[in-house]
């Protein structure tokens, strides 16, 4: 055999005895089963062989770079190759021994010490259980029934006191804002603002609470309350946005009027009426032929979207024109 095969050998063996040794020393100790040893013997051959492979490449790159690439010839190991090949296979074998068996006794002392405990905490549940169900037996029967009712009474107290707590908080902030936007200077509360997230999960654990449990009537009172709030919070949303549209439709007109300048157009365009709804626009040349002009843009189609009911084209005289829309919101 060639001196480059004898030396990946050899190199296999370390690698090999170092891993298998390492298993075959947490085997005996019972942190790995029986059941393992396959996968970890073919972890070890491979180790082995992936370490062999790369010494017998590199080796016979260097022998042919520096050494001139002459053919190997075959090899014999000699008596000092073979006791120093043993040392290191014995070395490897003691140094992956002992390594694995102080990781080893780690594993199998924390392994011994949750096994007691799960142990321990069985043989606790078994006589909590036990004494349980001897103090259940020496009750009377409505002594149990009062002690079940006292426990449902338990499990939907911490409920129903958590709804009250976010109703009560929610009416203070809303009479603090409806104060404040009537001018007047009150001193905010100190509960924190409701976040949608919060509503909405007190509305639910509400919900779960069953007619068959205690206090339902209770918590069904505490949804209505909440959902009268939802309804006055809707109801001032669609104020504030119908105000936003009614501003708005006035930056439409001054826009337009703008559009119309830029366009050499001396315009005066104005929103006017309930809520800003007519548009107003007037020319000093208007005529039949300019407001079939108009109909024909997008004017029309965009003051209807803005939410004019109507559009007024006039030259501030005698000629005058309109067109009622039909806009979705106002």
């Amino acid at each position: 055999m060639k001196r480059n095969s004898i030396y990946s050998l050899l190199v296999f063996g370390l690698f090999f005895s170092w891993v298998f040794s390492g298993v075959v020393t947490q085997l005996s100790m019972g942190v790995l089963s029986s059941n393992d040893l396959g996968f970890f013997f073919g972890l070890s051959l491979a180790t082995g062989g992936f370490f062999a492979v790369i010494f017998f490449f590199t080796f016979r790159t260097v022998r042919n770079k520096y050494f001139g690439g002459e053919k190997e010839t075959e090899y014999k190991p000699s008596r000092k190759f073979s006791i120093v090949a043993a040392a290191l296979m014995t070395i490897s074998i003691i140094g992956s021994t002992t390594g694995s068996y102080s990781v080893g006794k780690e594993k199998a002392e924390a392994a011994r010490a949750d096994a007691k405990r799960k142990d321990e905490s069985a043989r606790a549940l078994a006589e909590r259980q036990e004494k349980e169900k001897q103090r259940l037996a020496a009750m009377t029967p409505e002594e149990r029934e009062a002690e079940a009712k006292q426990k449902a009474e338990s499990a939907v107290a911490p409920i129903i006191q958590e709804g009250k707590a976010m109703l009560k908080r929610w009416r203070e902030r809303e009479a603090w804002a409806t104060a404040k936007m009537a001018g007047k200077n009150l001193k905010e509360p100190d509960s924190k603002m409701v976040k949608k997230q919060e509503w909405a999960d007190v509305k639910a654990h509400l919900s779960t609470i069953k007619n068959t449990q205690p206090r339902y009537q209770e918590a069904q009172d505490l949804l209505a309350a909440m959902a009268v709030e939802d309804k006055k919070t809707a109801v001032t949303n669609a104020v504030f946005q119908a105000a936003g549209r009614v501003e708005a439709r006035k930056d439409f007109a001054k826009n337009l009027e703008n559009a119309f300048i830029e366009k050499r157009m001396n315009t005066d365009v104005s929103a006017s009426g309930s809520k800003n709804t007519v548009l107003r626009i007037k020319w000093a040349l208007a005529s039949k032929v300019s407001a079939h002009d108009l109909s024909k843009s997008d004017v029309l189609e965009s003051a209807e979207t803005a939410g004019f009911k109507k559009v007024i084209f006039t030259d501030g005289y005698d000629f005058q024109v309109y067109w009622d829309l039909k806009p979705k919101t106002e």
